[in-house]
């Protein structure tokens, strides 16, 4: 990948190898890492945002690249911040766990690797970091936090002032980076900041009273004393709880875990009881790739690590990598991660579904140029049908919804989307797999603008597109109630897309499906493993559920746009409330996104229509000839294609168009009004000396591979199914039909697949080898002696292109 410019903070640990024990190490660690955290989110740098930020764990260190999207000065901002949380730990920690940092600032180019990261900017910055001059400043104070900025980050940054990046702070450093020539650099130190003891519920003293007063308070400063052994009132770390949260609610996940660990701190009488850990899932990859990376399931190392801090004397405390508690968008992830559960047979981990603890539904996001045409506007209710909302595409609409395979609000609205396409309640193998479903779902999916990883992504898309461009004005987004509140009063869509001040954003109308709206329960869910937690981690587990579910909690939820359990709505703009829809129990998640996968490829669709003589011979129905016939199987044949897919028309004969056996009628192109307009006044009309087949097949398959394939909407990581339709006689009077059969099966095996499909007239049409043929290019060969055979040929086209390959004859 090219470099990229970035900030660079890179942190090390002063004198980590004199830790006593491995526990005060993984305490120190895991503080580390907190601090950073929580540094990280107070300075509005990114965390949580793999896009926009790299990180590496270098053991007793980090190294954490900033993208260029952020701005360069948060990176001082960040550094107070972690001096109070290292304070904050080394006053509830035991000495041997105490944390002080040396820490680098630099910012240049990076490149990127599957190996990591590289770049003379990412060498330089270690460098300062490891200059014994600077290991020899960090250890002369007691500083929390030691930092060293490059002179080029001096210059640039530090020097341009602002809120705690004075320059009169910084001192002349020359770090001896290389023996040939040394560097030029600034440190500074952040000293831990003072904790302020409050002592409460002491009366105005006497005499007595006042000795045991002063006696309290001196107790307490003394707990608070770096250095001290024991502390004596903060004698046992906090409690480690690690909650993955979906990234719609992660914010206001985060702010009430903070004012839970201070209640608990308040009623510990000033000590850390519980530190909550909230992870933010990025759902990249769904719920089987992440237990791959290891969120749900420990290694027996990492349990036997666990067992024995449970264990230990007087630790009181547990240090995890994985989840306890999981708190997704809907109860359809909890079904989707125990069939995933049973499918790879893991028995050591159980999940205990504890109930909502706040909730949100699905809504339709409307762009007011749309819903004008359409007359949505005047509607009192806001409300829609999902048929309505089906028909859509017919007038050439668009939907944009977040992929299932990573987001519980696009499951939900690919579930809804394909139930009411089917007119089926239950989504199952039966269900989805059959030719008729291919084709409607093929239909829906070829009309879904965009299918972005998260619904923020796909909000923000619509917030930066053009004005006059499908996503601006004819796209319609499916999306929650609480991402469109959010969307809509210009929030930053979970941090990652803030709206530029004075920008203005295209305007979303609020529409709700009166009837089966997808419900989303948000439940707490505790992941029980084996071996237990300790009684303590359980606790705390338990007690942060009930706070959760507080009154002051509660209005919180309502407050970030979220229901409340009790259904009570936040404020907003649609006054009609709809029948909710629990889709427990009716999706199966298998087949439904082994259904979507399929479904949404696009294909490139060239047909290819034998117009020689031979085709003038009468056949059944559909205006008495072959060549009527074909141009019915050519007007079905359209009705299978989506808005991303793509359509060419040849003919072909011997010595059709001078020398050359075929003529391109219509170049590919996707089916819109022009396309279709250009296919609907061909007439097809017979012409040449005679019938052939494998030399046009032979240059229709070499044209679909030139064909680039880049449709309307299509990724260029979605490659489009490139297949050939050819309605033909079936035979060539050139002779030798089995070594033209063997010559054009050999080409199709090699090269850019395309699948071949043939539609045979003669009788004997997919013998001699024409059937390998077609095999070979993962079609295959149909003999038509009636309209009956042709509907069944072009359903086997369409089960074969989107349906389940299980069930495709």
């Amino acid at each position: 990948m090219e470099p990229r410019h970035h900030t660079i903070f890179c942190v090390d640990m002063v004198d980590s190898t004199k830790r006593p024990t491995d526990w005060h190490r993984r305490v120190a660690r895991d503080g580390m890492y907190r601090a950073l955290r929580r540094a990280f989110v107070r300075a509005r740098l990114p965390w949580y945002l793999p896009w926009r930020r790299h990180r590496e764990d270098r053991g007793d260190g980090a190294l954490i690249l900033v993208s260029a999207s952020v701005p360069t000065a948060r990176a001082l901002k960040a550094l107070p911040h972690l001096a109070r949380e290292l304070a904050a730990h080394n006053a509830t920690t035991n000495a041997g766990a105490h944390i002080r940092l040396r820490v680098v600032l630099h910012a240049g180019e990076v490149g990127h690797d599957p190996h990591g990261v590289s770049g003379k900017a990412v060498d330089d910055a270690f460098r300062l970091l490891e200059a014994p001059e600077f290991k020899a400043v960090a250890r002369e104070t007691d500083a929390a936090v030691s930092v060293i900025v490059s002179d080029s980050f001096y210059n640039g940054v530090v020097k341009q002032g602002g809120p705690h990046n004075d320059p009169g702070d910084y001192r002349p450093l020359t770090a001896s980076v290389r023996q040939d020539r040394p560097a030029r650099a600034w440190t500074r130190s952040f000293p831990a900041p003072r904790l302020r003891v409050r002592v409460t519920g002491l009366s105005a003293p006497r005499r007595l009273g006042g000795v045991v007063a002063v006696g309290v308070v001196t107790l307490a400063l003394l707990s608070l004393v770096p250095g001290e052994s024991r502390p004596l009132f903060c004698d046992r770390p906090p409690v480690q709880v690690r909650v993955r949260v979906s990234a719609e609610k992660a914010d206001v996940v985060q702010a009430l875990t903070q004012d839970f660990e201070s209640r608990r701190r308040r009623e510990a009488s000033g000590c850390r009881a519980a530190d909550i850990n909230v992870v933010t899932a990025s759902n990249a990859g769904g719920i089987e790739e992440s237990i791959r990376q290891g969120w749900l399931t420990r290694s027996p190392a990492q349990a036997a690590v666990e067992q024995t801090a449970t264990t230990a004397q007087a630790t009181g405390g547990e240090v995890s990598d994985e989840a306890d508690v999981w708190l997704p968008d809907s109860s359809l992830e909890v079904e989707q991660l125990r069939e995933v559960l049973r499918a790879q047979r893991i028995g050591t981990v159980t999940l205990g579904v504890r109930g909502s603890v706040t909730g949100s539904r699905l809504v339709v996001g409307v762009p007011r140029p749309m819903a004008d045409e359409l007359r949505l506007t005047g509607r009192q209710y806001r409300d829609l049908s999902w048929d309505e909302v089906l028909a859509w595409p017919q007038h050439g609409y668009l939907f944009g919804r977040a992929s299932p395979r990573t987001s519980s609000t696009g499951l939900a609205a690919t579930a809804a989307l394909y139930r009411a396409a089917l007119g089926r309640d239950v989504l199952n193998e039966d269900t989805l797999g059959g030719t008729e479903a291919a084709t409607r779902l093929h239909a829906v999916e070829q009309a879904v603008a965009r299918d972005d990883d998260e619904p923020e992504r796909l909000l923000c898309a619509v917030r930066t597109s053009p004005a006059g461009s499908d996503l601006h004005d004819r796209t319609a987004v499916l999306v929650s109630q609480k991402a469109l509140i959010d969307y809509r009063s210009g929030g930053s869509l979970g941090g990652r897309c803030p709206l530029p001040s004075g920008a203005a954003q295209p305007d979303l109308l609020t529409f709700v499906v009166q009837a089966e709206t997808p419900l989303f329960d948000h439940p707490y869910v505790v992941i029980n493993r084996t071996p237990q937690a300790s009684p303590e981690r359980r606790r705390v587990i338990d007690e942060l559920y009930r706070f959760l579910l507080t009154p002051e909690a509660q209005q919180r939820f309502r407050d970030a746009g979220f229901h409340d359990v009790k259904g009570q709505l936040p404020l907003q703009d649609v006054v009609v409330t709809p029948r909710l829809l629990d889709l427990t129990g009716k999706i199966h998640y298998g087949p439904l996104l082994e259904a979507w996968d399929r479904v949404r490829r696009s294909a490139d669709v060239l047909m290819a229509v034998d117009v020689s003589r031979a085709m003038d011979a009468s056949f059944p129905d559909a205006g008495g000839t072959r060549l009527a016939a074909a141009e019915d199987a050519i007007t079905r044949s359209r009705r299978l294609m989506g808005g991303r897919d793509q359509i060419a028309l040849w003919t072909f004969a011997r010595d059709l168009d001078g020398r050359r056996d075929h003529r391109s009628v219509v170049p590919l192109g996707p089916p819109d009004r022009a396309q279709n307009d250009r296919l609907n006044r061909v007439r097809l009309d017979t012409g040449g000396r005679g019938t052939v087949l494998y030399d046009p097949v032979r240059q229709a398959v070499r044209e679909l591979r030139r064909s680039g394939g880049d449709g309307r909407g299509r990724k260029p990581a979605d490659a489009p199914t490139k297949a050939l339709i050819v309605i033909a006689d079936g035979t060539d009077d050139g002779g030798d039909d089995q070594a033209r059969a063997d010559r054009l099966r050999a080409e199709l095996l090699d090269g850019v697949p395309v699948r071949l499909y043939v539609l045979a007239f003669h009788s004997g049409g997919c013998e001699n080898g024409l059937d390998r043929v077609a095999q070979a290019g993962g079609g295959a060969c149909y003999p038509i002696n009636d309209m009956t055979a042709m509907r069944k040929a072009l359903d086997g086209v369409a089960a074969g292109l989107w349906g389940n390959p299980r069930r495709s004859t």
